[in-house]
């Protein structure tokens, strides 16, 4: 529904964050804290991490979410504030990157009370009582959490991701659910407490939900370490969507010999604080390009501090391409690029 009245200067304020975020767009029941399993992946390295610009599907067209009002979220159409309902299924879009600062969670947690109720039936045996199972009985399902932002963010808002696992163990993407809860402005270095009713979004029953935070300003992600538990999440879904492409790819190119091609080249995430102009003006990558289309052993010509070596090989090593073909045949390639950040 439409939101109305709403004052010119929000509606103007989220229209120019709109206009920022289309170009980041890239194509008894515990319910416990989680860290998302690494199996995840097809091996042990870090999952990259994964920007974030949430997106909702209004008329056939995609918009960002660039505000939350209370616990429902709100995207910009045609200039007026739409706010949506709590049962709105959203996109996760890789972004450009986070916005310049962080957020650390001093206490994360995610729960909810309830009973089972029980029928006591009277059979027509004298005497006999058989106990039936009923519902379940919500009484109170949230999620709480406190924070402290290392800078002043205005407009910010909290997105709690619910997900459940496939009888295989792995991430049902028709489960997920998000839950959302307005921040407002946060100052730098001060501590902020969320609590969110979860009871509307998350369906009833005896599944356990697993989850991660993500946290915004104006639409934009701000970066904590629940971005790297949220990390191999996403490169999940990724994997499959670079599987769903490769396949009809061989296919096509059955007999042919290809080189190796890009498919996903993700930014690097550089430590906080790092003067890009102390580094080397041009950083010339080697890698390879695995069958499979993954990155494997990457090198740096040029030398570069610890931390940003490792930022550079965690985003790199999430690369994905269409791996050169030899004949149809996938083989492994050598591949050497010059990267600059100025």
């Amino acid at each position: 529904m439409l939101r109305s009245p709403t004052p010119r200067s929000t509606v103007r304020r989220r229209i120019r964050t709109l206009c920022a975020l289309l170009p980041l767009l890239v194509a008894g029941l515990l319910l416990p804290r989680v860290s998302v399993a690494g199996v995840w992946l097809q091996d042990s390295r870090i999952a990259p991490l994964h920007p974030t610009v949430i997106a909702a599907e209004w008329n056939g067209k995609t918009y960002p979410v660039t505000g939350v009002d209370g616990d429902e979220a709100e995207i910009l159409v045609d200039g007026k504030v739409v706010r949506l309902h709590s049962r709105q299924k959203y996109l996760m879009l890789r972004a450009a990157s986070y916005l310049a600062g962080n957020v650390r969670f001093l206490h994360q947690d995610a729960f909810n009370h309830g009973v089972t109720e029980v029928w006591h039936i009277q059979s027509a045996i004298e005497g006999d009582r058989v106990e039936v199972p009923g519902g379940y009985l919500s009484l109170n399902e949230h999620y709480s959490a406190s924070l402290v932002p290392s800078r002043s963010f205005p407009h910010a808002f909290l997105a709690v991701v619910f997900f459940q696992m496939d009888p295989t163990g792995l991430p049902d993407p028709e489960s997920e659910v998000i839950a959302f809860h307005e921040l407002g402005d946060l100052v730098a270095d001060k501590k902020v407490d969320a609590k969110i009713d979860c009871a509307a979004i998350l369906p009833k029953g005896e599944a356990r939900h697993h989850y991660f935070t993500l946290v915004f300003s104006e639409g934009r992600e701000i970066g904590s370490e629940q971005s790297r538990i949220a990390a191999p999440y996403f490169r999940y879904f990724e994997m499959k969507a670079h599987a769903q492409v490769l396949a009809p790819y061989r296919q096509q190119f059955a007999t042919a010999s290809r080189p190796a091609v890009a498919y996903l080249r993700i930014s690097p995430e550089l430590p906080d604080g790092t003067d890009v102009k102390q580094l080397p003006k041009d950083i010339h990558l080697k890698f390879s390009v695995v069958e499979t289309g993954e990155v494997d052993a990457v090198e740096y010509a040029e030398p570069l501090p610890a931390a940003v070596q490792e930022s550079l090989r965690t985003a790199v090593t999430g690369w994905l391409f269409l791996p050169r073909l030899r004949d149809g045949i996938p083989v492994r390639s050598q591949i050497t690029l010059p990267l600059s950040f100025y």
